[in-house]
């Protein structure tokens, strides 16, 4: 990953396990586990975008909704493959025609 975005990263190394989001972790696996949620962990060798897009474009016979502010994941819209970008009220559910009509071209 690249050195500039990880040097803004917080580091919750010695953070208090109330203040640290991975300490909820556990509880987020229990839960998928009991819910029968298929899931899978990486290591940092790979950035969480990455993943998120190989995983939406393999989904070829599924629609994919990546929930995200990124708008790198744009590229990504396709018939099948939907961004919604959360902002209360004015969130906004991504699909071509709205990809182009905010930027002026068509996702890869």
């Amino acid at each position: 990953a690249d050195a500039a975005l990880k040097r803004n990263r917080p580091d919750f190394t010695d953070a208090a396990q109330e203040e640290n989001p991975f300490s909820q972790l556990d509880g987020i696996r229990d839960c998928l586990d009991h819910l029968g949620i298929r899931h899978f962990e990486i290591t940092d060798r790979y950035e969480a975008d990455d993943v998120i897009a190989a995983y939406a474009l393999r989904a070829e016979k599924m629609d994919t909704v990546i929930l995200s502010n990124d708008k790198d994941f744009f590229q990504l819209v396709n018939e099948r493959v939907f961004v919604y970008v959360y902002n209360g009220k004015k969130s906004v559910l991504y699909d071509e025609k709205r990809v182009y009509e905010r930027y002026g071209v068509l996702p890869c």
